[in-house]
């Protein structure tokens, strides 16, 4: 049975697997009962507003953001027309720096929190039960017999070791992103970034911080994210927190944290190389690598620091770096761009991710963008469409590039394919992806078949068009089926419909009785998983043969030697 509840706090999340951090501490410094509910944008409209009806609230409280401002506007419009009695709220970093704007947009809402929540939700309540005046609740812009008003913006902010700590009790999380802020504010200024205007910043105690954590590890969920703009700022707490993750995480769970690469310390590297495979994912921001951008938007890169950072971190290939450009800062042009692209691909992320400026609410480049021909979207996501040096044609070109690299580049499936190509054809990294983009729009193959071995059966295509000569396509062919069979556990030649047989299995069986029981005990192997979990392949030009071994369908180990005479 679901019994009403007054207060409703309701969060729209990208997709299934994220959690929203902020209706949850709402709720847990609300000193009044409130409920919370969690959708995410793609769900019916009809099935979302179904759910909220039936919790039967007085009070709705949206937490707001670019992605899912839209979804909302036309949820609570209809919440309006279906119960014109609801009270409907407004929070978040979408709304908290021009409120007055979206009262006059959505007049069926009634208010809009500025800012953090944590001091004014609780206030914002009792004034809603009648326990104090709106008018005594700071940070708040609400409507009252027909006319909007604003209290003083005191942006006031609860001390980090005050924030309440969440235990997720009672939630099923097997398959969730948990989120955990273990600070606020930032010290850089840059000038897309809503950071920038909170330089003040705040740290809970590592002591709490490990306490939060290890309720965190005991929700089942896989992977914990924090959200502070710069984990490794101070150098001693960020060595405690990372010896705690190393001593007490459990096995099979990733924890994701920003970095600055040029701030991360010999001694920090040292804690990460030191951590099991797979615990650490970190993520840096590198934007853009043009002096003259990177002035534009109040930022700084010593490449050659971040190079020396991440070799450091290849050496233990014990965790996935994930770098992002983006697309649209003022000054940029399509061969800055690329030159960036190049710079960042020479640092060996795992992950490049390339993202399209938006021009938030508050940020110094939204005020600045008449200055740099920026022109964007008139509603969230504020997406840039032009620039005074990117034509709108040009940005949507890259639009296409930004998911070739999501195919071809990121989590490395194309690895060895790649850096032949590019050997072979002299192409700096962005002309091979460039070209690879051009060719697939030619196809109409962008946006087709964008996961598995359709991504092979593409590019295979892209190999045939580019590669003439023989021999040069026999050895891309090889680099190609050496990356497929490390990706994917199955037979080629049913998938690029070619006649390149694998290793039999009486071969197979016999290189297992050479490497020895210790081995494939080790491994975790036996002979039964021969038909469904091992392959052998041969690779002539390399001159050596592969034996790959699966588990739950993806790849395990290989063991290699060279390749036998015909």
């Amino acid at each position: 049975m679901i019994f009403p509840m007054e207060g409703l706090l309701v969060g729209l999340n990208a997709s299934f697997s994220h959690t929203n951090l902020a209706i949850r501490l709402l709720q847990a410094v609300a000193r009044s009962p409130v409920d919370f509910l969690e959708f995410t944008i793609n769900q019916e409209e009809a099935l979302i507003l179904e759910a909220i009806l039936d919790r039967q609230p007085k009070y709705i409280f949206w937490s707001c953001y670019i992605w899912n401002m839209e979804k909302i506007r036309a949820l609570s419009e209809s919440l309006a027309l279906i119960d014109p009695g609801l009270s409907q709220w407004l929070g978040g970093p979408e709304v908290s720096f021009d409120g007055q704007t979206f009262l006059e947009d959505m007049p069926w809402i009634q208010g809009v929190i500025l800012g953090e929540g944590e001091v004014t939700f609780p206030k914002l309540l009792e004034a809603l039960e009648g326990e104090r005046s709106l008018r005594e609740v700071p940070d708040l812009v609400y409507r009252e017999r027909g006319r909007v008003h604003q209290t003083p913006f005191l942006n006031e902010k609860l001390p980090m070791d005050k924030m309440p700590r969440l235990d997720y009790q009672g939630e099923d999380l097997t398959h969730k992103i948990l989120y955990y802020e273990g600070m606020r504010g930032c010290p850089y200024k840059c000038s897309y970034c809503l950071s920038s205007r909170d330089n003040q910043v705040r740290l809970r105690s590592t002591d709490l911080l490990k306490e939060d954590m290890g309720l965190l590890f005991r929700t089942g969920s896989r992977q914990i994210k924090f959200i502070d703009r710069t984990f490794n700022l101070d150098k001693a707490r960020s060595l405690d927190i990372l010896d705690f993750f190393i001593q007490e995480a459990p096995q099979g769970i990733n924890i994701h944290f920003e970095v600055t690469l040029e701030l991360l310390d010999p001694d920090i590297i040292h804690r990460l190389k030191k951590a099991p495979p797979g615990l650490f994912q970190i993520e840096a921001g590198i934007q853009t690598t043009s002096p003259q951008v990177l002035d534009h938007i109040h930022r700084k890169n010593d490449l050659k620091k971040a190079k020396e950072v991440m070799d450091s971190l290849d050496e233990a290939q014990k965790m996935h770096r994930h770098l992002d450009l983006i697309i649209g800062l003022p000054g940029e042009t399509l061969d800055t761009f690329k030159k960036s692209f190049d710079d960042v691909y020479q640092l060996g992320p795992e992950k490049i991710q390339v993202g399209f400026l938006k021009l938030l609410r508050g940020t110094e480049l939204r005020d600045r963008a008449p200055e740099f021909g920026i022109k964007y979207l008139n509603k969230a996501p504020y997406e840039v469409l032009r620039t005074d040096s990117l034509s709108g044609r040009d940005i949507l070109f890259l639009k296409n590039f930004a998911h070739i690299i999501e195919d071809y580049y990121d989590d490395q499936v194309f690895k060895r394919t790649n850096g032949l190509l590019m050997a072979l054809k002299g192409l700096r990294p962005s002309g091979l992806f460039w070209s690879l983009t051009e060719f697939l729009k030619e196809e109409d193959l962008v946006y087709a078949g964008r996961k598995g071995p359709r991504l092979f059966i593409n590019y295979w295509a892209f190999i045939k068009n580019q590669v003439q000569d023989p021999e040069e396509r026999a050895q891309v062919y090889e680099a190609l089926k050496e990356d497929f069979y490390m990706a994917h556990n199955r037979y080629i030649g049913h998938v690029l419909d070619l006649d390149d047989q694998e290793l039999p299995n009486r071969a197979i069986v016999d290189w297992l009785e050479d490497l020895g029981p210790q081995v494939q005990e080790a491994q975790g192997f036996s002979r039964r998983d021969i038909s469904r979990n091992i392959r052998g392949i041969v690779l002539a030009r390399q001159k050596k043969e592969l034996l790959i071994v699966y588990k739950d369908h993806k790849y395990h180990c290989h063991f290699e030697r060279e390749a036998k005479s015909s």
